[in-house]
Protein backbone atom coordinates (compact mmCIF):
# COMPACT_ATOMS: atom_id res chain seq x y z
CA UNK A 1 0.00 0.00 0.00
CA UNK A 2 3.06 2.22 0.35
CA UNK A 3 3.24 2.12 -3.44
CA UNK A 4 -0.38 3.20 -3.89
CA UNK A 5 -1.72 -0.28 -4.56
CA UNK A 6 -5.10 -1.17 -3.11
CA UNK A 7 -6.56 -4.06 -5.12
CA UNK A 8 -5.64 -7.71 -5.48
CA UNK A 9 -4.81 -7.15 -9.15
CA UNK A 10 -2.49 -4.25 -8.33
CA UNK A 11 -0.65 -6.32 -5.73
CA UNK A 12 -0.45 -9.25 -8.14
CA UNK A 13 1.11 -7.06 -10.85
CA UNK A 14 3.90 -5.93 -8.49
CA UNK A 15 7.51 -6.65 -9.33
CA UNK A 16 7.74 -9.19 -6.49
CA UNK A 17 6.04 -11.69 -8.84
CA UNK A 18 4.09 -13.45 -6.08
CA UNK A 19 1.71 -16.23 -7.11
CA UNK A 20 -2.04 -15.77 -6.85
CA UNK A 21 -2.49 -18.39 -4.15
CA UNK A 22 0.36 -17.05 -2.00
CA UNK A 23 -0.92 -13.47 -2.34
CA UNK A 24 -4.49 -14.52 -1.48
CA UNK A 25 -3.25 -16.37 1.59
CA UNK A 26 -1.08 -13.51 2.81
CA UNK A 27 -3.79 -10.90 2.28
CA UNK A 28 -6.31 -13.10 4.10
CA UNK A 29 -3.90 -13.47 7.04
CA UNK A 30 -3.21 -9.75 7.16
CA UNK A 31 -6.95 -8.92 7.05
CA UNK A 32 -7.65 -11.52 9.76
CA UNK A 33 -4.98 -9.92 11.98
CA UNK A 34 -6.41 -6.45 11.39
CA UNK A 35 -3.53 -4.81 9.50
CA UNK A 36 -5.54 -3.89 6.38
CA UNK A 37 -9.29 -3.81 6.01
CA UNK A 38 -10.98 -5.16 2.90
CA UNK A 39 -14.00 -3.43 1.39
CA UNK A 40 -15.97 -4.11 -1.76
CA UNK A 41 -15.92 -1.30 -4.32
CA UNK A 42 -19.12 0.70 -4.51
CA UNK A 43 -18.63 1.28 -8.25
CA UNK A 44 -17.41 -2.18 -9.30
CA UNK A 45 -18.74 -4.99 -7.11
CA UNK A 46 -16.10 -7.34 -8.54
CA UNK A 47 -13.28 -5.35 -6.91
CA UNK A 48 -12.22 -5.30 -3.31
CA UNK A 49 -10.04 -2.53 -1.91
CA UNK A 50 -7.51 -2.95 0.87
CA UNK A 51 -6.72 -0.01 3.15
CA UNK A 52 -4.52 0.16 6.22
CA UNK A 53 -6.27 0.16 9.56
CA UNK A 54 -4.99 1.97 12.65
CA UNK A 55 -3.09 -1.20 13.47
CA UNK A 56 -1.52 -1.12 10.01
CA UNK A 57 -0.69 2.58 10.31
CA UNK A 58 1.09 1.84 13.59
CA UNK A 59 3.60 -0.15 11.52
CA UNK A 60 4.81 2.99 9.70
CA UNK A 61 7.88 3.50 11.94
CA UNK A 62 8.86 -0.15 11.45
CA UNK A 63 8.47 0.08 7.67
CA UNK A 64 10.50 3.31 7.59
CA UNK A 65 13.31 1.54 9.44
CA UNK A 66 13.15 -1.39 7.01
CA UNK A 67 13.41 1.05 4.09
CA UNK A 68 16.37 2.72 5.79
CA UNK A 69 18.04 -0.64 6.28
CA UNK A 70 17.68 -1.29 2.56
CA UNK A 71 19.29 2.06 1.81
CA UNK A 72 22.21 1.29 4.13
CA UNK A 73 22.91 -2.32 3.28
CA UNK A 74 21.56 -3.17 -0.17
CA UNK A 75 23.90 -1.92 -2.90
CA UNK A 76 21.05 -2.05 -5.43
CA UNK A 77 18.88 0.41 -3.46
CA UNK A 78 19.44 3.99 -4.50
CA UNK A 79 18.76 6.39 -1.67
CA UNK A 80 16.50 9.33 -2.40
CA UNK A 81 18.27 12.31 -0.76
CA UNK A 82 14.91 13.87 0.18
CA UNK A 83 14.01 10.71 2.12
CA UNK A 84 17.38 10.32 3.83
CA UNK A 85 17.48 14.01 4.79
CA UNK A 86 13.98 13.84 6.30
CA UNK A 87 14.89 10.67 8.21
CA UNK A 88 17.99 12.37 9.59
CA UNK A 89 16.37 15.72 10.47
CA UNK A 90 12.72 14.95 11.26
CA UNK A 91 11.91 11.24 11.51
CA UNK A 92 8.64 11.87 13.40
CA UNK A 93 7.59 14.41 10.77
CA UNK A 94 8.22 11.79 8.09
CA UNK A 95 6.08 9.29 10.00
CA UNK A 96 3.23 11.86 10.18
CA UNK A 97 3.56 12.72 6.48
CA UNK A 98 3.42 9.04 5.53
CA UNK A 99 0.42 8.47 7.82
CA UNK A 100 -1.50 11.42 6.38
CA UNK A 101 -0.64 10.55 2.77
CA UNK A 102 -1.52 6.85 3.07
CA UNK A 103 -4.71 7.70 5.01
CA UNK A 104 -5.77 9.88 2.08
CA UNK A 105 -5.17 6.97 -0.34
CA UNK A 106 -1.78 8.19 -1.57
CA UNK A 107 1.52 6.40 -1.87
CA UNK A 108 4.92 6.86 -0.29
CA UNK A 109 7.33 6.37 -3.16
CA UNK A 110 5.46 6.81 -6.44
CA UNK A 111 2.66 8.77 -7.95
CA UNK A 112 1.07 12.16 -7.82
CA UNK A 113 1.15 13.69 -4.35
CA UNK A 114 3.29 10.82 -3.01
CA UNK A 115 5.42 11.45 0.07
CA UNK A 116 8.49 11.81 -2.16
CA UNK A 117 6.74 14.42 -4.34
CA UNK A 118 5.61 16.32 -1.25
CA UNK A 119 9.17 16.31 0.11
CA UNK A 120 10.37 17.66 -3.26
CA UNK A 121 7.84 20.52 -3.08
CA UNK A 122 8.91 21.33 0.47
CA UNK A 123 12.59 21.32 -0.53
CA UNK A 124 11.86 23.63 -3.49
CA UNK A 125 10.46 26.34 -1.20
Amino acid sequence: MFHGKHTFGEFLASEERITTSVLAGRLATLVRTGVPAKERSTTDRRKEYYTLTGKGMALIPVLVELANRGVRYDPEVVANPLWTDKVRTDREGLHRLIHDTVSAGGAVFRGENSVIEQLARIAAH
